[in-house]
């Protein structure tokens, strides 16, 4: 009995043994799992590194400079500034709805009569000279001048992050953003009612939205929507002048060396390499003409009134017989009365038909 009893103890010490070892085997992987977790974590809790913090740091000063600079003194001079007199009566028509003809498309002087109407303009700009005052009348030419003011700015904030999307270094891309924050003739453009801030920054950003599509990975959510982003900021640029078909140039020689470089990528399918050519044919030539078309659309909407521009009109439909009669002129004169040949005329369009312009159409000067 005692030898049972004996037995039957060392069972029970034996199985405690198994049982404290099955323990301590299947605990011992958990803190190593739990190592390993924090290991895994500890990246993902590091929100903001120095060096991050630095980067941005510098950006926003500059930008911040940038906006300074453009803004002291905006309502010096108080008076019309070199093509203040143009821009500015163009977004006096859209005040006021009666048509004019410029040779400009519509987005940049849409944008400017948004502002005036936004900024109080009740009447037409009747200014007529360069140095006229804006003092007495309702033109909110400073509310005008800050659209400049913020197109200039952003500018200088898109070079400084296309030098960095073109992997150079942050003193490069920080010298870069300060010599278009200081140069003189973009901070002047900057502070008027002009055209060209507004141009450069969409210039820039179509420039700085595709090389960012490039850097993602392609027919990825990031890549489709710096895609698309490159199409309006085309759209923008060629709807604010007709310069920028140079930049649209620049970005359809470079889409074709990029479609180039993914058709030698064994990753990519040829399903997928379609996908992509469609894709960019849609976002930059279609999706481009239809905003383009659309911001027409709207131009022609917001003047249903009679204007400046009107007589135009009646000047395109005898166009043609001008063309048909210009084998028949000898000596003409010109609109401003000076005696032009008929083997070097050159063509250009009038807001309205006087009785000289109307002989030299017909060919009966």
């Amino acid at each position: 009995g005692l030898a049972r009893c004996a037995h039957g103890m060392n069972k029970a010490k034996d199985g405690v043994r198994h049982r404290r070892a099955a323990k301590s085997k299947s605990s011992s992987p958990e803190p190593e799992a739990a190592s390993s977790a924090k290991v895994e974590e500890k990246p993902k809790t590091v929100i903001v590194t120095n060096e991050g913090f630095s980067l941005d740091l510098r950006h926003a000063l500059l930008v911040t400079v940038a906006l300074l600079i453009r803004l002291v003194f905006m309502n010096y001079p108080d008076q019309v500034v070199w093509d203040e007199l143009h821009f500015a009566k163009f977004a006096g028509h859209y005040v006021t709805g009666n048509y004019y003809f410029d040779v400009h498309p519509p987005l940049g002087k849409l944008i400017f009569g948004a502002v005036a109407y936004l900024g109080g303009q009740v009447g037409p700009f009747n200014l007529r000279l360069i140095g006229s005052d804006y003092a007495g009348t309702s033109i909110p030419y400073v509310f005008m001048r800050c659209v400049s003011v913020l197109a200039g700015t952003l500018t200088v904030s898109w070079v400084y992050k296309l030098m960095q999307a073109c992997s150079l270094p942050r003193a490069t891309a920080a010298v870069a953003g300060l010599l278009i924050a200081f140069d003189p003739m973009a901070l002047v453009l900057s502070r008027f009612i002009l055209l060209d801030a507004m141009l450069a920054a969409a210039n820039v950003a179509a420039l700085l939205a595709f090389v960012k599509m490039t850097k993602a990975t392609p027919l990825s959510g990031l890549w489709w929507s710096w895609l698309s982003t490159t199409g309006i900021a085309l759209a923008t640029a060629i709807s604010i002048k007709f310069t920028s078909i140079f930049t649209i140039l620049l970005v359809g020689v470079l889409t074709l060396d990029y479609l180039n470089k993914c058709w030698d990528l064994p990753a990519l399918s040829l399903k997928q390499l379609a996908g992509m050519f469609i894709g960019k044919v849609v976002l930059l030539i279609f999706l481009p003409v239809a905003i383009y078309l659309g911001l027409f659309v709207i131009h022609f909407a917001l003047l249903p009134k009679s204007g400046s521009g009107t007589g135009l009109h009646d000047a395109l439909t005898v166009l043609n017989a001008f063309v048909s009669h210009t084998s028949s002129l000898r000596g003409c004169f010109h609109e401003y009365g000076v005696p032009t040949w008929a083997h070097q005329q050159s063509i250009r369009p009038y807001p309205s038909l006087s009785q000289r312009s109307s002989q030299l159409v017909y060919g009966h000067a």
